[in-house]
């Protein structure tokens, strides 16, 4: 993630707070920002009562942006669609704002996470760049930080508004994939993919047929109605193992007698080559 601008207040070491007067803690946390207030909080021994409430307080409107700066970076059209707003000077302007929540998500920090998430901001958070909290974990790879904020009621499904990816597209598809059990947290939480690269990678895993079950059983349109039906179904004759066809006939069986623009099941098998797949579907019947 980019640099953040940070306090300049240095937080105080927990045995020299103590120290410190209590009419004075309130005048010395109003200097402290939110994630440095809750590392505070944190490092205190539990009980602590005054600073763990007003930790949590700050920490539930101090987590995210405030809505004037979301306002400013992003919008919506008359037909919905998210906008980015790209203005003169925008980088610098982006990177001088504190997302205290964000920050603690792409660098791993778990108890800062779970502190701001027990105070109850919202899981389903998003960025200044529109990218959710779920999703900005598994671009970081901080897996730990996924599986809390799944814990924490994140949607599994929600869609990154700018790409319109959901979770488990980018955690196949982004730019340096996830490992196996990743996937399986995602789709043991309920999650569901919908582009077609997604499909098409999945095609060509070992691990294909059980992610497609256990996708399908979310509610995934492994599937769906044409015109989409027809290009991932020549995607899995071209690419895929012959299992994973096999599992996308037994997800959708009425396919195997289906005509696809005038060819049935079998003729796509033998036109693509794929001799594997013919004999499989000639022992279906």
């Amino acid at each position: 993630m980019a640099e953040r601008g940070t306090s300049a207040v240095a937080t105080p070491k927990p045995a020299t707070f103590l120290t410190i007067p209590p009419e004075l803690h309130l005048h010395i946390i109003k200097l402290l920002d939110a994630t440095s207030l809750v590392r505070l909080g944190l490092s205190l021994p539990t009980g602590y009562g005054f600073i763990w409430t007003e930790s949590q307080k700050r920490a539930r409107s101090g987590a995210l942006p405030s809505q004037e700066l979301y306002d400013k970076r992003i919008s919506y059209g008359d037909d919905g669609e998210l906008q980015i707003h790209r203005f003169a000077g925008d980088t610098e302007w982006r990177r001088s704002i504190r997302e205290p929540l964000a920050e603690a998500v792409g660098t791993g920090d778990f108890e800062v996470v779970k502190f701001f998430l027990e105070a109850g901001v919202n899981a389903n958070s998003i960025d200044l760049d529109a990218v959710p909290m779920l999703h900005l974990s598994i671009r970081e790879r901080q897996y730990h930080i996924t599986e809390l904020l799944l814990q924490h009621n994140a949607d599994p499904n929600v869609v990154r508004p700018t790409t319109g990816q959901m979770a488990l597209d980018y955690a196949v598809g982004g730019p340096r994939g996830s490992p196996n059990w990743v996937l399986e947290m995602l789709l043991a939480a309920g999650a569901r993919f919908v582009h077609n690269s997604t499909f098409i990678i999945c095609c060509t895993q070992s691990w294909g047929p059980a992610f497609f079950r256990l996708a399908a059983k979310n509610g995934a349109e492994i599937l769906p109605k044409a015109p989409d039906c027809d290009f991932r179904l020549q995607a899995a004759y071209k690419l895929a193992r012959v299992e994973v066809i096999d599992c996308l006939f037994d997800l959708r069986p009425k396919l195997v007698t289906a005509r696809h623009n005038g060819l049935s099941a079998l003729d796509m098998a033998l036109m693509y080559g794929r001799e594997d797949v013919a004999v499989s579907l000639v022992r279906r019947d």
